[in-house]
């Protein structure tokens, strides 16, 4: 269109310069036509004035030779008048012509660029579409027809990321929606697949998926996770602020507590652990009990909380996951100030790298002091070493933190492995909840990640040399605290075709937080929204499940999924795009991410105000049940 105004543009103004050109060359013909005229009226006057001097022989002599001088001199004037007008009137012509020429010349060079620019980008893209491995080949060879269907600045990315929810030919009885983990079948009618295609990327952008857009953008900005120069008033503001409030929240909050029913088999006691030179932090250590004669736990959870949260408010999910995976589980609490003059906070890219190296220390010097103190403290004996075998977790700004430090400690392994060919990896994988990593922590991680499995550990004695570690996701659907994330497509975008967990429904932020104190428990989902009473028991379920499987090398990296000869004890969907989650408190809906129905959840278009205060008072009682059962051990009267 912009090419089409601007070739009209150019008619328009070339019939302009040339209509003026015209009246121009008009009006100095008109200029000549006066000229004669009025050289007619003197030689009629001359004519008389000769008939007069018949009459008198002396005065037409003398009359004779005033009047042939005086014509001459006219002449002469006349002459040097039309060569005047004769040469404006050149000037003028040739004026027009050269701004025609130049306004033409520009047009034609500014349509000729973008004529080349559109070509190349055709080009560029029709390469892409052909080259992509699972368009089916009917749809590759009608290329031609996809391009009159597809907007030119189509994303081949997000076309790959859907291709098993668009593509697919229905079954005998199909779903509202094909899952997305179905592999592709070939399209036996290509128009059908090329229509299907099309429907990947809408024709124009949906202007609330905008408004969601700059929603992210602006949180990635306030929340930046790279190393920033701010001034120093700014981060010395920050600390008090951001140190104040961990402060009270500390004292309110208490110390972290063991659920009543799980005092038996996990204890749990607390000490610091210093992350890097200067930056100790506190830390509580999540111990299974073990009768004599039994192997200490052989696993290690790292849990890292939210955004103006600390380690003890998860006191009670870290206790259910000691205790359902055997796992040894540390929690560590680091500030929320975004203004940290080191960038050492818990959004931060120095303070996930700082952690990774932890992990790569084969000796895991910083871990294994941290563990020992608080053995002490307990009135353990202190002989228990901290697993090399781990999986990181996280939850909100914490999901962020998880495949952050992933990121850095595939990295730092790739290094390793120069000096030491066999160096083995230790992370068995991630698991976050409603996670909200700002900026580019996520397509960072995924891109070190996928460095690492594709270099593979040259290890000969290694019987399963590849190195893919999966990342897992518990969201909840659209709300206040993650709407500035985009995890979801995000992993969606960096696995396509590939189980990357699932979103809850009527979940809520503050599921995955269970801690020891209520009234902090309260506050929260007064503030997150009230839980459904199933749905905190289906996060433990799922992640528990998940983890075991990670620790017992049962995810097949094809699917990101349970290997097909595997004894899974997580939950990953047959073939659909959701499933049930069995709890005590009813059935929990899990939508796999990367399905129509989990982007739905998921999009701004889901909050509803009138939803949102019609559900009020069913998610108050909703919520005081959950806080009752919580704090009653699932007995609450209610």
């Amino acid at each position: 269109m912009t090419r089409v105004a601007a070739w009209v543009g150019a008619g328009v103004f070339s019939a302009g310069v040339s209509a003026a050109v015209l009246a121009g060359a008009g009006a100095a013909h008109a200029d000549d036509d006066g000229a004669t005229k009025r050289d007619a009226k003197s030689d009629t006057t001359q004519d008389r004035s000769t008939a007069d001097t018949k009459r008198d022989p002396l005065k037409r002599a003398a009359k004779s030779k005033v009047s042939d001088t005086a014509t001459a001199r006219d002449a002469e004037t006349r002459a040097e008048a039309r060569q005047a007008r004769i040469k404006r009137t050149d000037r003028t012509l040739r004026e027009a012509a050269d701004s025609v020429r130049t306004k033409v010349r520009g047009a034609l060079k500014d349509s000729t660029r973008e004529i080349r620019e559109s070509a190349r980008e055709l080009r560029e893209e029709t390469r892409e579409l052909k080259e992509a491995p699972t368009l089916p080949s009917a749809a590759a060879e009608d290329v031609d027809a996809v391009q009159e269907k597809v907007r030119p600045s189509i994303s081949i990315r997000s076309a790959l990321a859907e291709r098993h929810a668009r593509l697919d030919v229905p079954t005998a009885q199909p779903e509202p929606e094909t899952d997305i983990l179905e592999p592709p079948r070939p399209q036996a009618d290509s128009a059908t697949a090329i229509e299907k295609l099309a429907a990947v990327t809408p024709a124009r952008k949906d202007p609330v998926e905008a408004v969601h857009d700059l929603l992210r953008g602006l949180g990635a900005l306030a929340l930046n996770p790279e190393p920033q120069n701010y001034p120093k008033p700014l981060s010395v503001l920050g600390d008090v602020v951001f140190d104040t409030v961990a402060a009270l929240e500390r004292i309110v909050g208490g110390d972290p507590v063991v659920p009543p029913q799980l005092r038996d088999s996990v204890e749990v006691s607390s000490s610091t652990l210093v992350v890097s030179p200067g930056h100790e932090v506190e830390s509580n250590w999540y111990l299974p009990k073990t009768t004599a004669g039994q192997p200490a736990p052989s696993r290690l959870i790292y849990l890292q909380h939210g955004f103006l949260a600390n380690g003890p408010l998860y006191s009670y999910t870290a206790s259910y996951l000691a205790n359902q995976t055997n796992s040894i589980v540390v929690t560590t609490t680091y500030t929320s100030n975004p203004f940290e003059a080191d960038g050492m906070w818990l959004g931060g890219d120095n303070l996930h790298e700082a952690v990774a190296q932890l992990f790569l220390d084969p000796d895991r010097t910083a871990l294994n002091a941290s563990l020992d103190n608080a053995e002490l403290k307990a009135g353990r004996p202190g002989d228990i070493e901290v697993p090399l075998q781990f999986v990181l977790v996280g939850h909100s700004l914490g999901g962020g933190f998880g495949p952050g430090v992933a990121g850095y400690y595939a990295e730092g392994l790739l290094r390793r492995r120069d000096d030491d060919p066999a160096a083995s990896n230790d992370l068995a994988g991630v698991v976050i909840y409603d996670a909200v990593p700002m900026g580019s922590i996520i397509p960072d991680a995924m891109e070190r990640l996928d460095a690492l499995e594709a270099n593979g550990t040259a290890d000969p004695a290694d019987d399963d040399p590849n190195d893919y570690i999966p990342i897992y996701e518990i969201g909840a659907p659209l709300n206040y605290l993650n709407v500035f994330s985009d995890v979801n497509d995000q992993l969606t975008q960096a696995r396509p075709g590939q189980f990357t967990g699932v979103v809850l429904e009527d979940g809520v932020h503050m599921d995955p937080m269970q801690g020891g104190n209520p009234l902090i428990q309260a506050a929260a989902y007064l503030i997150a929204g009230f839980p459904q009473p199933q749905n905190p028991l289906a996060v433990r379920a799922l992640s528990a499940g998940w983890i075991n499987d990670m620790f017992d090398e049962n995810i097949d990296p094809a699917t990101g999924a349970c290997l097909a000869d595997a004894d899974c004890a997580g939950q990953y969907g047959d073939g659909g795009t959701s499933f049930l989650v069995s709890t005590d408190e009813g059935d929990a809906v899990a939508v796999l991410i990367g399905t129509r129905r989990a982007s739905d959840l998921t999009s701004l278009r889901a909050i509803s105000v009138t939803d949102f205060i019609s559900a009020i008072p069913a998610g108050v009682l909703n919520g005081l049940e959950t806080t009752c059962d919580l704090f009653s051990g699932g007995q609450c009267p209610v």
